[in-house]
């Protein structure tokens, strides 16, 4: 079947948009402008192939098929009746934590909090038809993986609805999500439907501070902040995606230690990468709708449909006027893609 690759230049506020960024002519602080965001120019689509560009390993080895979403082997839990200790898990303080790694099936309704513990094996969870909201005194996530090595996955079980609403916000040590994966990587799939909403002061609906992988999956998020922020690298699937946000849609953010870290992530294609395929998104945001720390790669099918709408920059919640921060463009990626173009930064859109 025959590829058409689209590079598309600029600004636009609906539709298919790619934008290109040239770096600051001047010595401006790379670590302050990462994820791009200055003014546009004009390509040459010749001097750029398909061939040049190499996927990161963990798009290649994405297989859909291997990914379980079944209920098989699967322990119960009633969030209706939970009790204060058992072999698995406790519950104490309105906190629900997963205590043995394994596969859990969630049920029911909970007004407070779950965390899965960190030093676990393979844990999946198994939202099915689930309603989680925190309390008024809960500064922590709905639901919260804690800092791991270990595969950590998050199955929305078929014709299930899932909601789950975060409600104090972002605390002083910036932790305010719906759901939080700490310094760890996540993986999303099943068909069911997950509805986050955050319904704090400047918080994300989705955190992750490695990888993110959605599979299959249909999410619906209202977020006061970002809605879906990752550091690491983004990987989108045949889903479908519907954001509110009052700041970026999706985003990735690396967090550069140094003037020099930040030089490195900028060479880098793959530090804060943003991989969408075959999937149907539509974004409306008060900042950016899709910023890519990285590469920006979108391979889509002609029917998958991608909408974006704009504030026509930043929402009135944001005072910073860094580059990351000021732009409201629909798309948005940040890349020195080889060293002879080193002030070239490229957005790639596929349709076949």
């Amino acid at each position: 079947m025959k590829r058409l690759m689209i590079l598309v230049l600029g600004l636009s506020l609906i539709f298919m948009v790619g934008c290109f960024h040239k770096q600051n002519s001047n010595n401006d602080n790379l670590w302050d402008n990462m994820g791009g965001g200055l003014e546009g120019s004009n390509t040459d689509e010749s001097k750029l192939s398909i061939n040049d560009i190499i996927l990161p390993t963990n798009v290649i080895n994405l297989d859909v098929e291997k990914l379980d979403d079944s209920l098989d082997n699967a322990i119960a839990i009633d969030l209706d009746n939970l009790e204060m200790n058992k072999d698995y898990y406790t519950f104490q303080n309105d906190l629900l934590t997963i205590t043995q790694a394994g596969i859990y099936e969630l049920k029911g309704n909970l007004n407070g909090a779950i965390l899965v513990n960190g030093d676990l094996d393979t844990t999946r969870i198994i939202l099915n038809n689930v309603t989680i909201s925190t309390k008024d005194n809960q500064s922590c996530a709905a639901l919260t993986f804690s800092k791991t090595n270990h595969l950590r996955i998050l199955t929305v079980y078929d014709n299930s609805v899932n909601v789950l609403k975060d409600s104090i916000g972002d605390d002083e040590n910036g932790d305010g999500a719906v759901i939080y994966s700490k310094k760890s990587s996540l993986t999303m799939n099943g068909s069911g439907i997950i509805y986050l909403e955050s319904l704090g002061t400047n918080t994300t609906c989705l955190k992750v501070k490695k990888f993110l992988d959605i599979i299959d999956t249909n999410i619906n998020i209202k977020a006061s902040n970002n809605g879906i922020k990752v550091d690491e690298g983004i990987n989108i699937k045949n889903a479908n995606i519907v954001i509110t946000a009052n700041g970026d849609g999706i985003k990735t953010d690396m967090a550069a230690s140094s003037n020099e870290q930040a030089e490195e992530y900028a060479k880098n294609p793959y530090a804060g990468y943003i991989y969408i395929n075959n999937s149907n998104l539509e974004i409306t945001s008060g900042d950016d709708g899709i910023s890519s720390n990285a590469l920006l790669y979108i391979d889509n099918r002609r029917n998958d449909l991608i909408k974006i709408i704009t504030n026509h920059g930043t929402p009135d919640m944001i005072t910073e006027t860094s580059s990351d921060n000021a732009d409201g463009k629909a798309l948005k990626g940040w890349w020195n893609y080889k060293s002879n173009r080193s002030n070239r930064v490229w957005c790639i859109i596929i349709i076949w």
